[in-house]
C-alpha cells in the first residue's frame, strides 16, 4: 500500500463516517448508547451530539499521528523499510474504528443485536492483521512491541516480532472462533490470549537479549 493511497484511503474514509454521522442525526435519540458492558448490555450513554461525532473525531486525530508519526521517530528511516506495513496498519485502524462506529449507529437507530459478538469478531481480524505486519517491521519507537531489550537490538526486535506476529494471529483466530461459537465468553477469550502472549513476548524479548549479550 503505497502512502499516496494511504493519505487518500484514510481522508475517505473519515470523510464518509462525518457524512454519515450528518445523516443519521436527526435520526438518532438525544441520549444515544455508546457503551457495552461484558454481557453485552448497554451500561453507559452521551448526548447526541457526541455520541455521533465524538468516533470520528478521534478517527481524524488518530490519522493526524498517522501522518506525523513517521516524521518524529528519531528511528524514522527505519519506517521507511517497512513504510508499506505501517500504511496498511494505520489504514486498518482507522477503518476498525469506523467498523464499531456504524455498529454503534445501527444498534441507536433500533436495531439490536449481540454487540460482543460483532465487536469481538472486529478485534480477531484486527489481531490477525497485526500479526501479519509485526514482523516486518524494523526497530521505531511507536509501532511494534517495544520492550527496552527489543528496542535496544535489532537481532532482539526482529526475534520478539517474528515470535509475536505468530502469538497475535493465533489470538485473533481465537477471538473469531469464540465470537461465532460462544460470543458470550469471546471477550474473556481474547483478553486472556492477549495478556498472555504480551506477558510472555515480554519475557522473550529479556531472554533472548540476554543470550545475545553472552555471545
Amino acid at each position: 500500500m503505497t502512502t499516496k493511497f494511504s493519505y487518500v484511503a484514510v481522508a475517505l474514509i473519515i470523510i464518509a463516517s462525518l457524512a454519515a454521522a450528518c445523516y443519521v442525526y436527526p435520526l438518532l435519540p438525544e441520549k444515544v448508547a455508546s457503551h457495552w458492558n461484558i454481557a453485552g448490555e448497554v451500561d453507559g450513554y452521551m448526548g447526541k451530539f457526541w455520541g455521533v461525532f465524538l468516533l470520528p473525531i478521534i478517527s481524524a486525530l488518530f490519522a493526524g499521528l498517522f501522518f506525523v508519526l513517521p516524521k518524529i521517530d528519531p528511528l524514522r528511516k527505519n519506517i521507511d523499510g517497512f513504510r508499506r506495513e505501517y500504511n496498511l496498519f494505520f489504514v486498518s485502524v482507522v477503518l476498525f474504528l469506523v467498523y464499531m462506529y456504524i455498529l454503534t449507529l445501527i444498534w441507536n437507530l433500533g436495531v439490536l443485536f449481540e454487540m460482543g459478538r460483532f465487536v469481538t469478531f472486529g478485534i480477531g481480524f484486527l489481531f490477525i492483521l497485526m500479526g501479519y505486519i509485526l514482523p516486518r517491521t524494523k526497530r521505531n519507537w511507536f509501532l511494534g512491541i517495544r520492550t527496552p531489550w527489543s528496542l535496544s537490538s535489532d537481532t532482539v526486535w526482529q526475534k520478539t516480532h517474528a515470535v509475536g506476529g505468530k502469538l497475535f494471529i493465533v489470538t485473533g483466530i481465537a477471538a473469531v472462533i469464540s465470537s461465532l461459537a460462544f460470543p458470550e465468553q469471546s471477550l474473556f477469550v481474547i483478553v486472556g490470549f492477549a495478556v498472555v502472549s504480551v506477558l510472555w513476548l515480554f519475557v522473550y524479548s529479556y531472554l533472548t537479549y540476554r543470550k545475545e549479550a553472552r555471545t
